[in-house]
C-alpha cells in the first residue's frame, strides 16, 4: 500500500517513464498521453490527465517558470516540442477552427465531460486503472446491478403479504418465493463481498 507521500503507478509505466527524482513539462507530459491514446479512444484533455496524475498523487512543480511534474521522464527531444494542440478538436473551435472535425468535437465534448466526471464519481477509477481492477470493479457492479431488482421485488413482496395475509403459513406459494428471492439476495451479497 502506497503511503500518502507516493504516488499511485498502476498502468501509468505503460505510458510513461516513471523516475521518482525526474520531472518534465505538462505540456510533454501531454503529448506523451495523447500520442499513446488508441485511435478508438476519445483522448484524455490536458485538465483530465493533470487532474488524475494529482489524484494519484505526482507532485506539481515549477522549473525556470514552466509548470511540469516530478516522477515522471520525458526525453529530452520530446520536452522540448512546443506544447500539442491537437488538430481540429473542441479547443481549437474555440479559438476560431470551424473545421466540420471541430464543430464535431465542440458538440462531443459536452457529453464526455458529463459521462467522464458521472464516471469517476461513480467508479472510482481513471484510464490509468489497471485491467484486473477494472475487470472487479465491472463484477461488483454486475452484481449490485442484480441485487437491486430483486430487493425490491422482495421489498413489495413483504408489503403485498403483510397487507393481504398479515402472517402467512411457511408451506404458502408466496412465503416460500419470499425465502428464495432473501437467500438468493444473501448470495449475490456474499458474492460482492468477496471480490
Amino acid at each position: 500500500m502506497p503511503t500518502s507521500t507516493s504516488p499511485v503507478l498502476d498502468g501509468l509505466d505503460r505510458i510513461f517513464d516513471l523516475d521518482p527524482a525526474a520531472w518534465s513539462p505538462r505540456t510533454a507530459i501531454f503529448r506523451v498521453a495523447f500520442e499513446a491514446t488508441p485511435p478508438t479512444a476519445r483522448p484524455l484533455t490536458t485538465h483530465e490527465l493533470f487532474a488524475a496524475l494529482r489524484a494519484r498523487g505526482f507532485r506539481e512543480a515549477k522549473r525556470r517558470g514552466v509548470r511540469g511534474f516530478v516522477g515522471i521522464h520525458v526525453p529530452d527531444e520530446v520536452a522540448a516540442l512546443p506544447a500539442l494542440v491537437p488538430e481540429h478538436s473542441a479547443s481549437s473551435y474555440r479559438r476560431g477552427d470551424r473545421a466540420p472535425e471541430a464543430k464535431r468535437a465542440r458538440r462531443v465534448e459536452g457529453p464526455w465531460r458529463g459521462e467522464l466526471a458521472a464516471s469517476a464519481r461513480s467508479r472510482g477509477h481513471d484510464r490509468f486503472t489497471s485491467p484486473a481492477t477494472r475487470a472487479a470493479q465491472r463484477d461488483h457492479e454486475a452484481l449490485a446491478n442484480q441485487i437491486v431488482p430483486l430487493k425490491r421485488e422482495a421489498r413489495a413482496l413483504e408489503q403485498m403479504i403483510g397487507r393481504v395475509y398479515g402472517e402467512l403459513p411457511e408451506h404458502h406459494r408466496d412465503a416460500r418465493r419470499l425465502r428464495e428471492l432473501r437467500d438468493h439476495i444473501s448470495d449475490l451479497m456474499a458474492e460482492r463481498q468477496a471480490i
